[in-house]
């Protein structure tokens, strides 16, 4: 994948946070799921999130069994929700992947600054010789490209994460009234991000996710 050895870079991890998300609370309903074709809706805070389906998934997918899953995670607040699937028997506690989506309110969306808010966050918990970021296209002005992330070693005092690492393609949108962004990570063993064959995940798949989000990913205003 020399594709990817050229595009890897390594990030400084010494920025400070500038943000944080807001809280969220449990909610009581779960998501509000829907079946867009092919695609996975998630309505709330006025807006749609239609993203690619979880590729663990295939076939007719029953979407309330979905909703109510005890692997789908949903948190809600009045200016934020986020919602985190993983693959049946998979939790917070123990996963190797899992699909996550998370819509905001902004009353003047900014989706760069958004973005780089989220990057030094990710970057503050791996080791900075082992965290790198890539892109496999261009942003297209405000049409932000999907952006990947590899953690060849998360940091020593992120408790249960020792000697692991993670990789992770990230795409983020918006409409007038806020942002919202949907990832993928794959977790396993340390690795050296610079070489694709050690990662936990298949590059190809990654290269394959990475082409979803770029073209199926959507955030729109509900009418």
């Amino acid at each position: 994948m020399q594709q990817f050895r050229c595009l890897l870079t390594a990030l400084c991890a010494s920025l400070a946070l500038a943000a944080t998300p807001l809280w969220a609370a449990e909610a009581d309903n779960g998501p509000a799921l829907s079946r867009q074709g092919d695609l996975l809706a998630l309505d709330a805070l006025d807006q749609r999130l239609a993203l690619p389906m979880p590729d663990w998934l295939a076939g007719n997918v029953d979407i309330e069994a979905l909703r109510v899953a005890p692997e789908t995670v949903y948190q809600a607040g009045e200016k934020e929700v986020t919602l985190l699937l993983y693959p049946r028997a998979e939790s917070e506690a123990f996963w190797t992947t899992r699909v996550g989506a998370r819509i905001s309110v902004a009353d003047d969306p900014n989706l760069k600054a958004y973005r780089d808010v989220l990057i030094i966050g990710y970057a503050q918990i791996c080791r900075p010789e082992l965290t790198a970021f890539f892109q496999l296209s261009q942003d297209r002005g405000e049409d932000l490209a999907p952006l990947g992330f590899a953690c060849g070693g998360y940091i020593d005092r992120l408790n249960g994460y020792e000697g692991k690492g993670e990789v992770m393609v990230m795409r983020f949108v918006k409409t007038a009234r806020g942002v919202g962004v949907v990832y993928q990570e794959w977790l396993g063993a340390g690795f050296d991000p610079a070489d694709p064959a050690g990662w936990p995940v298949d590059p190809a798949l990654v290269e394959r996710r990475v082409t979803q989000f770029d073209t199926e990913i959507t955030l729109a205003l509900l009418d």
